[in-house]
């Protein structure tokens, strides 16, 4: 005669159907509405800075958000008569540099955080991750 095991339920199974909090629809609307205001506030300038990218040069200071002569001369102006390579390398090294040396750096302070017990290990291994964790 053949047994059949049970199944254990998991920690996160249960018998009963997930209960509802009232006032559930105010909540999610109130969070679209904040979500909808943030996603508005950060896409606007860049809608602007894009809109303004096309006007002509006495359009600019101008409040009208579309451009009424469109012109893509900005764009020749940035490209051809400025230094825009040279920023790219400028940008480029400095990149590299910031990301080599704080590997370079971060490697030796792992390795001591790894063999070495000593006072205060902790607060400046939590210092260096919280600095590490700002952009």
């Amino acid at each position: 005669m053949a047994t059949i095991a049970q199944r254990r339920k998991s920690l996160f199974e249960s018998d009963s159907r997930p209960t509802r909090i009232r006032g559930d629809w105010k909540y999610k609307a109130f969070s679209y509405l904040v979500l909808t205001l943030i996603a508005f506030t950060m896409v606007v300038p860049f809608m602007w800075m894009i809109s303004t990218s096309f006007k002509p040069v006495t359009e600019i200071t101008k409040s009208n958000f579309f451009p009424i002569d469109a012109t893509v001369d900005n764009y020749g102006e940035v490209l051809f008569n400025t230094e825009l390579p040279r920023w790219y390398l400028n940008s480029i090294v400095v990149a590299v540099m910031t990301t080599v040396s704080v590997a370079f750096f971060d490697s030796l302070a792992g390795y001591v955080f790894a063999k070495y017990e000593f006072p205060g290990k902790r607060i400046i291994f939590i210092l260096i991750l919280s600095s590490l964790m700002i952009p």
